[in-house]
């Protein structure tokens, strides 16, 4: 097996894609907040970023039909992903600050477990959507199958991609205006860090190149 790139290696190329195709990345992520106001659609809405994301990485001349085409493609199987998402998230926030909320030792450590699993639960949905379309698997069971060996084989490799995404939409605070490309560039480490654990598994048909070239890229940061 060959050696996954480091999780940097990913948002490296991630921010590189994101700039070089940034008008679309910013049509796809207005397309996303959207699609994703009514909160249960965002599953759906994650479907559609996702395979415009992975039309764009393919090398076809991406529109945001492929949006729409996506959205067709996987609506059932992502709202069946959004369900279960919130049948576990919401009672286990409010499980988990009921906990926190009593005295006793034992509560305050069972909430910090339920902490982890909520952790844990997010950390998942890293790989289902990406899983989703780059392999056309729209079985629900075997999708959380696959997601769940991919973070226990690759550890340390998911938390740091987990961390950069918590980073990333923390900045929106600080810089707003990141929520034009916040989706897109979020997809994209997503989609790229599935391209490289697949790399890993079988490298004869995925030999992704996370390495990029700025030479003759503008790049404002350095003007």
């Amino acid at each position: 097996m060959r050696k996954i790139g480091t999780s940097f290696n990913v948002l490296h190329r991630s921010f590189y894609e994101t700039y070089q195709y940034l008008g679309f990345i910013g049509k796809i992520s207005m397309l996303w907040l959207l699609f994703s106001i009514p909160f249960i659609t965002i599953g759906i809405a994650s479907s559609g970023l996702i395979y415009s994301i992975k039309c764009l990485v393919d090398g076809k001349d991406v529109s945001i039909n492929h949006f729409f085409d996506g959205i067709k493609k996987y609506w059932k199987a992502s709202f069946v992903l959004t369900l279960i998402y919130f049948i576990f998230i919401v009672p286990g926030v409010l499980y988990f600050l009921a906990l926190l909320s009593f005295p006793p030792l034992w509560s305050k450590v069972l909430g910090m477990f339920v902490f982890y699993l909520l952790i844990l639960v997010n950390v998942l949905c890293l790989y289902l959507f990406p899983l989703m379309v780059e392999q056309n698997i729209t079985n629900i069971p075997v999708l959380f199958k696959q997601s769940f060996r991919l973070i226990v084989e690759n550890f340390n490799f998911s938390i740091n991609i987990f961390i950069y995404i918590l980073v990333i939409t923390f900045l929106i605070i600080l810089f707003p205006l990141l929520l034009f490309i916040w989706a897109g560039f979020v997809g994209m480490i997503t989609y790229y860090s599935l391209l490289s654990l697949f790399s890993k598994y079988n490298p004869e048909k995925y030999n992704t190149i996370l390495e990029v070239n700025w030479k003759g890229t503008f790049k404002p940061w350095e003007s």
